[in-house]
């Protein structure tokens, strides 16, 4: 009796799934990497035109909330400090 055996090792099918999962993740990397580059080259040239907008939204959301619309003054804010943070950490440790 002769022994079979795939050209491609018995071990295969892990070694398939172990790079498909290595790829996905170098991949999500490079794309969060990607975008992280486009973020804050988009923020340093525009950083004007970003903080008027963001100084529009804060007055047109705090006579919302004057009016009686709170929720929309608190997204707002939330939002604002919320990003604002992952801003300055991404900043600091990079992405």
């Amino acid at each position: 009796m002769t022994a079979t055996s795939t050209p491609l090792g018995a071990d295969f099918p892990k070694q398939v799934v172990e790079l498909l999962l290595n790829a996905i993740d170098e991949g999500t990397k490079q794309a969060a990497r990607m975008l992280w580059d486009i973020l804050t080259t988009f923020l340093s040239e525009h950083w004007l035109a970003v903080l008027l907008v963001l100084f529009v939204l804060f007055i047109v959301v705090t006579l919302k909330a004057m009016m009686g619309r709170w929720g929309s003054l608190g997204s707002f804010l939330y939002n604002f400090f919320y990003f604002g943070i992952l801003l300055i950490i991404g900043l600091i440790w990079g992405s």
